[in-house]
């Protein structure tokens, strides 16, 4: 049976080999095409070592202004936000194409074995979101990617992220936490 791509609707053709045949071996299901995973630029080795913005080798300006500020910033990007990404998170989150949380779990899932020992808390949606959307596109891929994680967070309803700018992103107030505790956001 011959699937279709998720992202732009072309025909996904079968391989199944002979060995997987005979030893009834299942098929791992492809998502989305060649053409489309291509168009999802991955990070380049020259990046920068604490917010992996690509072609940094030191510190990006970015990071160096959070670090002025006490703040220290550490996570990981696999792809660029290049329009091939925009493009999916706007079918993903925004007009709620549930079946494109899927594409990136294998990905996240061999990311992830690394941080295997810590606890994964995704950011929740507010109420309102989440009715409208009628998931958690986070916690959608993270299932997917068989990766455990505890919801543990409650998000008040706020104007939403999209619908700032990047200055206005950056000017939120950091969250206070009563005990001692260690977060890092991966």
């Amino acid at each position: 049976m011959n699937t279709i791509c998720l992202l732009c609707d072309q025909l996904l053709p079968e391989k199944t080999s002979f060995t997987d045949l005979l030893l009834l071996r299942k098929q791992k299901t492809k998502k989305c095409c060649h053409t489309c995973l291509n168009k999802f630029q991955k990070i380049s080795e020259q990046h920068c070592p604490n917010c992996y913005h690509d072609k940094n080798t030191k510190l990006c300006n970015d990071c160096l202004k959070w670090e002025k500020l006490g703040n220290k910033v550490k996570h990981k990007s696999c792809f660029i936000y290049n329009e091939a990404m925009k493009e999916y998170f706007s079918k993903y989150k925004f007009h709620g194409d549930y079946v494109l949380h899927t594409i990136f779990a294998d990905i996240l899932s061999k990311e992830l074995k690394q941080w295997s020992h810590y606890s994964i808390v995704p950011i929740p949606l507010s109420s309102e979101k989440f009715q409208k959307r009628g998931f958690n596109q986070v916690s959608a891929i993270l299932e997917a990617a068989k990766v455990n994680y505890n919801d543990i967070l409650i998000k008040k309803d706020t104007v939403s992220q999209s619908s700032k700018n990047r200055r206005e992103r950056l000017n939120l107030s950091l969250i206070h936490i009563s005990e001692p505790t260690r977060l890092d956001v991966i």
